[in-house]
């Protein structure tokens, strides 16, 4: 990711009993063996009960517990016991294994390494109680959009939901104002009593429904990453490519190690035979000096294709870097700084400064505009009076005197607009 994200303690907490509660459901129906694919509440619940109570985090709680799962209402009992059938039905040895697998997976992704998941579960599954098990797991996520009751949760007795996770989000990371994949726009609008956004499930829970509920799994995002250009393409492999977890910069991970301490973006020429209508330049994506990439920036890439979106994007990026640079020079002394490349050099190399330092993470595009500002130090380094961008700031500086009349009658029109008190 761009901007790396600090972790939830809330979220981790709550998140990781549903979690336990999803397993320990799978081991109380993998100790029973039904015919004509009929999980019978009243045989079942008291099962369930029993287990839940060998539980250290479910003890006490267990009766509610179960209740809720079997007997509450239509909905939950729609969607969590009815697939519960199918997977009762599988042997016990596929049974066992399947929730020893899910219990390694969860916690690999607490501390990854040179590996890959054990538990896929793609639309062509053949195996029945495999697609079943696969939509209990995938089912609690959306249960957790209204709330998951409070009388689950070992440290709390407050009910939990989608919405107490952003807000959590938001509050831990108050300098984050944008996506933190592309860097380009916001990631939360919000209303009075809502805050709208789109979480990403960084492993696709169509494909890895044991991980729709992990708090390491879970970061809100702009809608056009998680939509439109991440959808549920498997990370782990795609367009043809094999990855490993240490393949990835995941979510949560530590904060130093975040592309936008450990990556630079190049300004290049696009390749010969590009569309007349594209910018003639393109942004690429690298590791900064001393970063051991490995395939961090490749598998980032395929997933998001920010250097592509960046590029698409490069006239709107220059123009939020060249005006941020003539608001900047406006209150110095424009009109010598830009006869003296020298000068230039040295606001331009401030203005780099800070916008690294005060605006990645708050202002969109900010991240681009920092290897932008570094390109054009470099070209007026090479080509002094010469550069292309010293040339366009000279332009702009003969006309900056008669700027300062245009904003200040602009002012009184502002002014102007308020009715009298």
């Amino acid at each position: 990711m761009i901007h790396q994200v600090c972790k939830l303690p809330v979220a981790n907490q709550l998140l990781s009993d549903i979690m336990a509660l999803q397993i320990a459901i799978l081991e109380a129906a993998a100790q029973v063996q039904i015919l004509d694919m009929v999980l019978d509440p009243a045989v079942f619940t008291p099962i369930l009960q029993a287990h839940l109570e060998t539980k250290r985090r479910f003890r006490g709680r267990s009766d509610a517990i179960a209740r809720w799962i079997m007997t509450s209402n239509r909905g939950v009992r729609n969607s969590l016991v009815e697939p519960l059938n199918a997977f009762a039905n599988a042997s016990q040895v596929e049974k066992a294994q399947f929730v020893a697998d899910i219990q390694r997976d969860i916690m690999l992704l607490y501390r990854p390494k040179a590996s890959t998941f054990k538990v896929t579960v793609l639309e062509n599954e053949p195996l029945g109680w495999r697609k079943s098990a696969r939509n209990f797991l995938y089912e609690f996520y959306d249960l957790w959009q209204t709330g998951f009751p409070g009388y689950i949760f070992s440290a709390s007795n407050e009910k939990y939901s989608r919405q107490d996770f952003i807000r959590e989000f938001e509050k831990l990371n108050p300098g984050l104002f944008i996506c933190a994949v592309c860097d380009g726009s916001a990631y939360i609008t919000k209303a009075v009593k809502h805050i709208y956004t789109s979480v990403d499930h960084f492993f696709p829970r169509s494909i890895y429904p044991h991980l729709s509920c992990h708090p390491l799994n879970l970061v809100p995002i702009c809608s056009s990453c998680n939509s439109y250009i991440k959808g549920d393409n498997n990370p782990l492999l795609l367009n043809g490519q094999h990855f490993q977890l240490i393949d990835f910069i995941l979510p949560y991970q530590r904060l130093e190690i975040a592309f936008s301490k450990k990556a630079y973006i190049a300004v290049v020429k696009r390749p010969p035979g590009r569309n007349k209508l594209q910018h003639p330049m393109q942004l690429e994506l690298k590791p900064a000096r001393d970063f051991q990439a490995g395939n961090k920036i490749i598998a980032f890439e395929n997933l998001y294709r920010v250097d592509e979106r960046w590029s698409e994007s490069l006239d709107e990026i220059e123009d939020h870097a060249f005006r941020r640079i003539t608001q900047f020079l406006t209150l110095i002394d424009p009109v010598n700084l830009t006869t003296d490349p020298a000068a230039l050099i040295r606001y331009l190399k401030a203005l780099m400064s800070q916008t690294d330092l005060e605006n990645i993470g708050k202002d969109p595009y900010a991240f681009p505009m920092v290897w932008l500002f570094k390109s054009y130090i470099d070209q007026i380094e090479a080509q002094k009076e010469n550069a292309p961008v010293f040339i366009a700031l000279k332009h702009w500086a003969s006309f900056n005197c008669r700027r300062w009349e245009v904003l200040e009658a602009h002012s009184l029109e502002i002014e102007r607009r308020l009715p009298d008190a």
